[in-house]
């Protein structure tokens, strides 16, 4: 049996990404992603995931990468997200005045 494996690294904002390979007939197995954690850190470009001002909108922004990415995941495929608890560890800072619960 010959098993042809592809690995695609792209590293740009997946909701653009996505697109392109949607566009281009793209079908992937799998996709694995690690989302910058909500309140770690400023890469500094406009409309970055993870300086919301509020949790529900970190949340809102993954989930709007995740539609974009199901039109290039197969029908059995997975998508696999490495997302760390950082604000309630302690870690982050929350930035709408709530206290924690």
């Amino acid at each position: 049996m010959i098993i042809l494996l592809q690995i695609l690294i792209l590293n740009m904002d997946v909701r653009e990404a996505m697109g392109h390979l949607a566009r281009a007939g793209v079908i992937v197995n799998c996709i694995v992603t690690s989302p910058p954690f909500y309140g770690q850190r400023d890469y500094e470009i406009k409309g970055q995931i993870g300086l919301e001002e509020h949790p529900s909108e970190f949340i809102s922004n993954l989930v709007e990468c995740f539609e974009a990415a199901r039109p290039v995941l197969a029908e059995n495929g997975s998508l696999w997200v490495n997302l760390g608890d950082t604000y309630w560890s302690g870690k982050g800072e929350h930035r709408s005045g709530e206290s924690k619960q």
